[in-house]
């Protein structure tokens, strides 16, 4: 009886070491132990994330604002920053010469903008060096709104802005 040749579907011969390097090697495990083990892994994941408190550091992201001179022109800039719709605004601090102007501007922007309006008494400054105590209030990145009329020449004010904004970040002169 003659000898039969294994070939494949094509009629290659197939030899005895293809044969062999082609079987799957089984595994004990069965798939059902697999996804077993599998779930088990992903639900221990799940609970390890859920049990990791989220700590983030809290972002500042408002505009914080000191009004330097609490006329016409100073109140009706804090009032139309109070009212865009890009961020949120708060007035920290005013300043202003006369302390009647300053405390009549204060309250019908806090009528207006209640929720925008935080100037405590420590915050609200008279007099002519006013304005520095004002920026002072600031940190970097807040804005200084200098809408005073200043008593002196207009070089005696671009000599103070530069210096005050090194120190504490955006000066705005109006």
């Amino acid at each position: 009886m003659p000898v039969r040749t294994p070939t494949s579907c094509s009629g290659r011969v197939i030899h005895e070491a293809d044969t062999q390097a082609s079987k799957v090697v089984r595994s004990k495990s069965s798939r059902r132990e697999f996804l077993q083990h599998s779930s088990s892994v992903i639900a221990g994941s799940l609970l390890a994330a859920a049990a990791i408190p989220r700590v983030h550091a809290a972002e500042q992201n408002t505009i914080r604002l000191a009004l330097i001179g609490c006329g016409g022109r100073g109140s009706g800039a804090v009032g139309d920053a109070c009212s865009v719709a890009q961020g949120p605004v708060q007035l920290v601090a005013t300043a202003d010469v006369i302390e009647s102007r300053m405390k009549s501007s204060l309250k019908a922007l806090s009528d207006m903008f209640p929720k925008n309006i935080d100037v405590p008494a420590e915050r609200q400054f008279v007099g002519f060096d006013a304005y520095r105590k004002a920026i002072d209030c600031l940190g970097p990145g807040d804005v200084a709104m200098l809408t005073a009329t200043p008593d002196f020449d207009q070089s005696s004010w671009n000599t103070l802005c530069p210096r005050r904004q090194c120190i504490h970040g955006e000066v705005v002169c109006g």
